[in-house]
């Protein structure tokens, strides 16, 4: 496959040297030892720490980084690889951790060629921001302090619910570094154990049970521990037809009845509420999906799919985002507030009949695959950044 990409570096630029640095043989792996409604048991082995130099407004300074790795610290103190991993904790659940096993090793980054202090965390930014204005950051007490950083080795955040799953963060930071002597100690075969006080395990069945969806199959094999012997891994089948809900300004309605029918050939259950039954405002098209969502039964699933239909003067915008202070669905679909949408949802940005009716027929010619000449699905264009946490 063919792929263009164009990739925005905001503050720095890497240079060609690089080092791979062999701890043990066998491959980093994040193990899963135990699951239970108790505690879960995790095993961290890293066999290798890559290093390479990094070119700023400021001078060199080199990254290390672990396979499948990501990145903790405070902005401007040094960017210490971290392994971030969510797991599915049981409704009612308090949640602690605590490290119960590690062997510790130290080496001279100095004798690794690794010869720079480790980069700064940098800030987030914005594709849109202006560059010549981003000031890069530099902790000078930081990097002046002749110690070891003291971070926890394990922590544990719990992020919210999504789609039936209770999600939390467990960070892993298993490389501490003193920036005076350029030293790191590694804490390798770092065993942590999540403890869980109060899990209620019925309520939890049940609501997995009542927001089953096939279609969030691949997100719950996304959580390490997200997927259980009760629920099989068949995406393609499913008991009860998928709920697909439209919200429509009603003057689009006899436009999108073809759509209706494909979505409704395709085996969905589609429910349609137009603005003039269920009401306009946001508080209206928010308590219509909460409604269907949390009227669900194991019997009776929540729905999978929500769409908008019509641009934000037909049907309003949820809200605007936090920080980007951006119109955006989320909070229609995100019924318990959290930053997890429950439903996968989109939106048809029409303002007149003519403009609904061209993304109907793009939208049905491609998924029927129509294409006289398909050829042209081989190439694919992209656009990359560094903003991977900016919202």
């Amino acid at each position: 496959m063919l792929m263009r990409m164009l990739v925005i570096l905001p503050v720095a630029f890497l240079l060609g040297e690089s080092h791979s640095i062999k701890l043990r043989p066998d491959n980093t792996e994040l193990s899963l030892l135990e699951n239970t409604e108790e505690k879960i048991t995790l095993k961290y082995e890293v066999s290798h720490i890559y290093g390479f130099d990094v070119e700023t407004e400021e001078g060199v300074f080199s990254e290390i980084s672990i396979p499948q790795g990501h990145y903790i610290g405070s902005i401007g103190t040094p960017k210490l690889p971290a392994r971030k991993e969510l797991i599915e904790i049981p409704f009612g659940a308090e949640v602690s951790i605590r490290v119960t096993g590690f062997n510790v090793e130290e080496y001279a980054l100095d004798d690794l060629g690794i010869t720079q202090k480790l980069m700064p965390v940098q800030p987030s930014i914005s594709k849109s921001a202006d560059m010549d204005k981003v000031k890069f950051e530099y902790d000078e007490p930081a990097y002046n302090r002749d110690a070891f950083s003291d971070h926890e080795l394990a922590s544990i955040e719990v992020l919210g619910t999504l789609r039936g799953m209770r999600i939390a963060r467990v960070v892993l930071a298993p490389v501490r570094y003193n920036p005076i002597t350029n030293r790191i100690r590694m804490y390798n075969d770092l065993v942590v154990q999540v403890d869980l006080t109060g899990s209620n395990q019925d309520l939890t069945k049940h609501i997995k049970a009542s927001t089953y969806s096939p279609y969030f199959d691949v997100v719950y094999q996304s959580v390490l521990n997200g997927r259980d012997q009760d629920y099989p891994d068949h995406p393609d089948l499913t008991t009860f037809p998928v709920k697909y809900l439209i919200v429509s300004d009603p003057m689009f309605e006899t436009v999108l009845q073809p759509f209706i029918e494909w979505k409704t050939m395709k085996g969905f259950e589609v429910i349609i509420g137009y603005t003039n039954d269920i009401g306009s405002s946001v508080a209206n098209i928010q308590n219509w999906i909460f409604g269907h969502y949390n009227d669900a039964t194991p019997d009776d699933p929540a729905p999978s799919f929500v769409l908008f239909v019509g641009d934000v003067q037909q049907v309003p915008a949820s809200s605007l985002g936090s920080a980007s202070n951006k119109k955006t669905d989320l909070y229609y679909c995100s019924v318990d507030g959290d930053m997890f949408p429950e439903m996968y949802y989109g939106r048809f940005s029409a303002m007149n009949t003519s403009q609904l009716q061209a993304q109907i027929n793009k939208t049905l010619y491609y998924e029927k695959y129509e294409f006289e000449n398909p050829s042209y699905l081989d190439d694919v264009t992209l656009i990359a950044g560094a903003d991977g946490y900016w919202n």
